[in-house]
């Protein structure tokens, strides 16, 4: 059971962490992967290298050379999985993709990989679909990771995809169909428009 003390510092160390929590969309979002067509190098190493940075455990599954001539998909595509902690428990994966839509350009007000700040909104491609996801999950791991309140049992695991804006079958598609990933309970992308 959680008390009120430990909600306390779980809150804590969300406002400790939320600067570097804005500081790493920013990076996200000045790092473009639109897709199509689908190139994820840049984002790949900013993923790679701010997980490591942390001490995660980090796996790269590409999806498989017959399954990207099958889709006639030009780049390779990697999907991450970061684990925060790996336990004997119960597997808990927070999915989120690191691709984007194509930006028309004529119809941005600011500069869609500038990730400028105005009036306390970051703008840019991927802000909040889904670059906003990952730093949102990055931040709950470290919060929670900091806070001691992470059980050490649990698999946390960061799984973040290719290819949802183009149907994901490379992405979380081949994660879930390979094994890669199997999880016992997911966060997944959800919206809600109306």
């Amino acid at each position: 059971m959680t008390s009120d003390a430990d909600l306390a510092d779980l809150a804590r160390a969300v406002e400790d962490l939320e600067d570097e929590a804005v500081s790493f969309l920013r990076e996200m979002v000045r790092t473009p992967s639109v897709n199509p067509p689908g190139d994820y190098a840049a984002i790949l190493d900013l993923l790679r290298s701010r997980y490591e940075g942390y001490g995660w455990d980090v796996e790269v599954e590409w999806a498989p050379d017959d399954l990207l001539e099958e889709l006639d998909l030009p780049h390779p595509r990697p999907n991450v999985l970061a684990y925060v902690t790996r336990g004997d428990g119960p597997t808990v994966a927070l999915n989120a993709h690191i691709d984007t839509v194509p930006v028309e350009e004529s119809k941005w007000t600011y500069d869609p990989f500038g990730a400028e700040v105005d009036d306390g909104r970051l703008y840019g491609r991927g802000a909040r679909d889904s670059k906003g996801r990952i730093a949102a999950y990055t931040l709950a791991a470290r919060a929670l990771e900091s806070s001691g309140l992470l059980p050490e049992d649990v698999t946390l695991v960061l799984a973040l995809t290719a290819d949802e804006e183009t149907g994901g079958e490379a992405g979380a598609g081949h994660l879930v169909g390979s094994g890669a990933l199997d999880a016992d309970y997911a966060i997944v992308e959800g919206s809600a428009y109306a």
